[in-house]
């Protein structure tokens, strides 16, 4: 099928020389949403032309129109032709969420703002994706709860986020993805809670973390996951203090990157907390700028030993190696001077 403007869509302009490609995904209206069983209802802003996959098509210069259908079941909805102010399917854990089963393709007709990923899928809870087709997410600056609580979700796509900042939440509940998605991470300051919560994750790629505050609960609760790349934290990002929680709760990792620099770390509270498989701790690692390492292997029952880490500016040594019933010997903590709570400690 071709796709030239329909009358009264305003279109962006695409290169002559790559043919124009539309958004295309598919719903199911007989899961449950705001709208019928045998509806479904666009949630998008500004001006597009739409194929609704029952032969009808329009333009469209409404908010959130809705199509009924003459009966219900699964339909492929094409969108094409967006005006330049257009955020499409945004979501955001309301309307027909659950009606959204699939994206088929993303098309190349700059459909994506620099806030149109945030929140846009957050709780589609039947979506997964099977588009090889990458999204222009180039003017995109938030990931924020962009795939939250997707748990039908195994695969994602290669993003374009040379210029995303937040990435808090992104993919957090997302119980069935196993591969964590490539993206450019260098401008991202914020990673809380990025991929909490997806249980099935295996792998991950060594995001880059240059621009990093924040990795607080990262990849809490990734239980699956057996192993983490050595170039994830091979350097010590200037502004990232915070890394409380990052691993809470990995309970299938054995042992961690001796190469992990956490030089410029100052609060890494519950850190590998939980994580009941954990088998050693490397030796040389620099906590001389923590503050609080309380928690930091709570529970983490195959340990037999903790290195004897120098932790210059702790003050707080609250619940550190409580629960590490492996562990027999106590390490000798060489500058504890500063510590004003020992509470639970061991």
């Amino acid at each position: 099928m071709s796709w030239g403007p329909l009358s009264g869509s305003s279109s962006q302009v695409i290169s002559s020389s790559v043919p124009a490609t539309p958004l295309i995904f598919e719903v199911d209206t007989r899961n449950t949403g705001t709208s019928n069983d045998d509806q479904f209802t666009m949630p998008t802003t500004g001006s597009y032309d739409v194929d609704w996959g029952d032969s009808s098509t329009e333009s469209i210069s409404s908010a959130a129109p809705t199509h009924t259908y003459a009966s219900e079941g699964v339909y492929d909805i094409t969108i094409s032709n967006p005006s330049a102010a257009f955020d499409p399917l945004k979501f955001a854990n309301g309307g027909d969420k659950a009606k959204l089963t699939d994206i088929k393709q993303w098309g190349n007709q700059n459909l994506w703002t620099s806030s149109g990923f945030s929140t846009a899928f957050w709780s589609c809870t039947n979506l997964d994706i099977s588009a090889t087709d990458i999204p222009d997410t180039s003017a995109v600056t938030s990931f924020y709860f962009a795939f939250y609580n997707c748990t039908s979700l195994t695969t994602t796509n290669e993003f374009e986020t040379d210029s995303v900042t937040n990435m808090a939440y992104a993919f957090s509940n997302c119980t069935s993805l196993t591969t964590g998605p490539t993206l450019s991470t260098g401008s991202v300051t914020d990673f809380e809670k990025m991929f909490r919560g997806c249980t099935s994750l295996t792998s991950v790629p060594a995001y880059d973390l240059t621009s990093a505050t924040t990795t607080f609960d990262m990849f809490a609760n990734c239980t699956t996951i057996t192993s983490f790349p050595a170039g994830l934290l091979s350097s010590a990002p200037t502004n990232l203090t915070n890394m409380s929680q990052m691993f809470n709760n990995c309970e299938s990792v054995t042992s961690f990157p001796s190469g992990w620099n956490f030089s410029r770390a100052t609060n890494i509270s519950g850190i590998f907390g939980d994580c009941t498989d954990l088998a050693s701790l490397p030796s040389g690692w620099d906590f001389d700028a923590v503050t609080n390492p309380s928690n930091m292997v709570r529970s983490c029952t195959s340990l037999t030993s903790f290195p004897a880490y120098s932790f210059d500016a702790a003050t707080s040594y609250y619940f550190l190696l409580y629960g590490c019933s492996g562990i027999t010997t106590l390490p000798d903590f060489p500058d504890a001077d500063n510590v004003t709570n020992f509470g639970y400690a061991f």
